[in-house]
């Protein structure tokens, strides 16, 4: 199956051509030029794939899972952030946060998966993307999965609410997730804000038809390659 450039977003590549770049203009360059050279000849798709995949910067890698929602939110009141050079103590969970977590879809595993790798960009940064784009058209599986990404798990929420604690203020990032119903029958995903309030879990609608801003911040889970 061939590749075109319409595959593979320029913001998808920026970091890893700068790096390649770098190497051949260094000390094993003519080496580095034959080994694309080579490549570029007889897989160039091969490629294309690594620097995307290369391009996918780790953000968090967490152990996730083990325990019960209470018990999570019992841990948010004891867990410290940093603003500044000052700590301080006790991260919210917004009502709207904690209807959506009551509901059947958000599941807590008891069992903990180590090392799940995350994900954190804008929409620019992470699709390409130059103008407002419809939720439906990314937080789908297929369009996920080629750039090698796939959904966050809603409860990953809670654990990276709690390992995220030196957030910048009036940084606000939406949790790639299947969105969940509230009670007033509206889809939410989870969101990671720090505001003059504090540090928040909280949640944001996310209806199909609902427009973001390139610049806008979400977190999804890095696809892991199946044997």
């Amino acid at each position: 199956m061939s590749t075109t450039c319409s595959d593979i977003a320029l913001a998808d590549v920026a970091g890893p051509m700068k790096d390649l770049l770098d190497k051949l203009s260094g000390e094993n360059g003519a080496s580095w030029l034959e080994a694309v050279k080579l490549v570029l000849r007889t897989q160039p798709h091969l490629l294309i794939a690594k620097l995307k995949e290369l391009a996918l910067k780790l953000w968090k890698k967490l152990p996730v899972g083990g325990n019960t929602k209470d018990e999570l939110l019992e841990k948010f009141k004891t867990a410290t952030y940093r603003v500044g050079n000052e700590d301080k103590v006790g991260i919210q969970a917004s009502d709207w946060a904690r209807d959506i977590a009551s509901k059947p879809e958000c599941v807590f595993p008891t069992e903990v998966e180590d090392g799940v790798e995350f994900v954190m960009g804008s929409l620019g940064d992470l699709f390409g993307f130059k103008k407002n784009t419809e939720t439906q058209f990314f937080l789908n599986e297929d369009f996920l999965a080629k750039h090698n990404l796939e959904f966050c798990k809603p409860s990953d929420a809670f654990y990276l609410r709690l390992n995220y604690t030196d957030q910048p203020l009036d940084e606000w990032i939406r949790v790639g997730m299947k969105p969940i119903i509230d009670s007033g029958r509206d889809p939410n995903v989870f969101s990671l804000e720090h505001g003059s309030r504090g540090v928040w879990l909280s949640a944001d609608y996310a209806y199909p038809v609902y427009q973001w801003f390139p610049d806008n911040l979400w977190v999804f889970r890095r696809k892991v390659a199946k044997p």
